[in-house]
């Protein structure tokens, strides 16, 4: 997902605390550490708009506390873990295993690092393969060649991390300059938006693939006509948020654009969140809807309808990936500098990563948060950092 070919891009596109005080280990150390105080529950259910509001300065109101996480630090090099100099990313992390996608001339590989051996095997190989992603003993993955933007045909793929076994999930075509499928997660799912062309107009799908049934279907389906002044609407990005999905569009009406951030929820479009352009990323879960942009993130709260809560940067650095751990508690990347946690109850934040020189967004997997750091883009070395938030 992080490779040369998309290092560009890369570029230019808890709270939990625990009785221990922040360690590292390397991968042979087998020292005893200690676990969190509480184990922490995900959220189930889902909120809807809210407005007018009042603005809260995370700045100002949050207290900054000394990160007390316990971390696990893994040094990525050596034999089949080899990057020569690629960037590489964790993409899935479980008790077990970390996996990554390694970026070679003639393939890409999927590789699973064992934490307990400190060693690499590869379990896939493909001449292309982007987006990796997973949970629960599975992880997903865009096959097509990667060295196109568009005019690709793709696949996508899962493979069971208990037997091995690799299932296609579905296939299809980017052309016309349209963006291949980004995959979600949800829950018990994946999702895609994908485009078909007919014409003077293109059509945007949400798709969704269920787990339970192994079967496809496309939720909703609009259309652009794009033959004189854009008229209709155009599915920009979605974001799995437990079994529903948010979904940022486009809206043209004789030519004038508008945005909007819904939710998909029980067959049908809630009202927008929020209707803005330029927003990098988003999420929500049962108390809060957040999203990110230039210099600022901004969470609003669903059950204090007056209320929003904002982190401004300082700067015009991005803020991105806002992942819910909790309830109450939120993590995002700031730049390329920084991890970030915020906990609204208790209104305080601390830096996870300690302003290290990241590589990677932050991912959140059975339980884990993982993120990579490069010390010295020269060496073929890399780190992944494991930090267990929920027993």
């Amino acid at each position: 997902m992080y490779n040369k070919r998309r290092l560009f891009l890369l570029i230019v596109s808890i709270i939990l605390f625990c009785s221990a005080c922040t360690t590292e280990k390397e991968i042979k150390k087998t020292e005893n550490q200690e676990s969190p105080e509480s184990a922490i529950e995900k959220d189930e259910k889902t909120t809807v708009n809210v407005s007018p509001l009042k603005e809260i300065n995370i700045n100002d109101h949050f207290t900054s506390v000394e990160n007390k996480v316990r971390k696990e630090k893994y040094t990525i090099s050596g034999g089949k873990c080899s990057a020569k100099n690629n960037l590489i990313a964790p993409a899935y992390v479980d008790d077990e295993r970390i996996i990554f996608l390694l970026d070679e001339e003639k393939s890409d590989k999927i590789l699973e690092f064992s934490r307990s051996k400190g060693s690499c095997k590869e379990i896939y190989s493909s001449v292309g393969i982007s987006y990796i992603i997973g949970n629960e003993s599975n992880i997903f993955w865009l096959e097509y060649d990667t060295t196109k933007v568009t005019g690709v045909d793709w696949t996508i793929k899962n493979l069971n991390l208990k037997n091995y076994k690799i299932n296609e999930i579905s296939t299809g075509g980017s052309y016309k300059d349209t963006p291949v499928p980004t995959i979600k997660l949800g829950k018990g799912s994946i999702n895609w938006i994908e485009y078909e062309s007919k014409g003077d107009s293109l059509i945007s799908k949400l798709m969704k693939w269920q787990k339970s049934s192994g079967k496809v279907s496309v939720l909703e389906e609009v259309v652009l006509d794009e033959s004189d002044k854009r008229d209709g609407e155009y599915y920009i990005i979605q974001h799995g948020v437990q079994s529903n999905i948010l979904l940022y569009k486009s809206i043209f009406k004789k030519g004038e654009k508008t945005l909007s951030i819904n939710l998909y929820e029980k067959g049908h479009f809630t009202p927008p969140f929020i209707k803005q352009d330029q927003i990098i990323d988003f999420n929500m879960n049962e108390n809060y809807f957040v999203y990110t942009n230039e210099g600022s993130l901004t969470a609003i709260d669903l059950n204090k309808s007056n209320t929003q809560f904002k982190y401004k940067t300082g700067d015009k650095l991005t803020t991105d990936t806002p992942i819910f751990i909790n309830d109450q508690t939120l993590v995002f990347r700031y730049a390329m500098n920084d991890i970030i946690l915020l906990n609204f109850e208790k209104n305080v934040r601390f830096s996870i990563s300690g302003k290290h020189a990241l590589i990677s967004k932050p991912i959140f997997t059975n339980n884990y948060l993982s993120y990579a750091v490069k010390n010295n883009i020269e060496d073929n070395k890399t780190n992944f950092y494991v930090v267990k938030l929920v027993d």
